[in-house]
């Protein structure tokens, strides 16, 4: 997240070309954590279509909560039942894909062609999305 803040920061550059392809590294950063690979890949462009059902979720000892949480629960674990935790961390990443998601522009097509003018992306585009930014009234304005 902290990447996501510092690049939009920047008053200098013009980062309007990167922001749908950091919205989507985000959400599937953070999905990741959660999600199977094979299932955030089903997604394809479309993020807003990521299963959270369980059986396309990782194991709990797959999930992603860092190395110091995993080397805690190994010493609680014998002491107390440790599945309402992965329950809560399961209820928490879900809540917070689905708030990026919902609060992030994926459905705009000009953001997600605007990419077109980051060097590192234009040959991704193909001449097309180029003509439709042009007749967009938007950009007019």
């Amino acid at each position: 997240m902290n990447r996501f803040n510092i690049l939009f920061q920047k008053s200098s550059e013009n980062t309007a070309c990167l922001l749908y392809s950091e919205m989507t590294r985000l959400v599937r950063l953070y999905a990741s954590n959660l999600l199977k690979t094979g299932t955030i890949t089903a997604a394809e462009d479309d993020l807003t279509s990521l299963n959270f059902t369980r059986d396309k979720q990782l194991d709990d000892e797959d999930l992603g909560i860092g190395n110091d949480t995993w080397a805690c629960i190994s010493a609680l674990e014998e002491e107390m039942d440790i599945k309402p935790f992965f329950k809560a961390v399961r209820d928490f990443d879900i809540a917070t894909v689905k708030k990026m998601l919902k609060k992030f522009p994926f459905s705009d097509s000009i953001l997600k062609d605007l990419g077109i003018i980051n060097p590192e992306q234009v040959c991704s585009y193909s001449f097309s999305t180029v003509e439709k930014l042009a007749k967009t009234d938007t950009l007019h304005s």
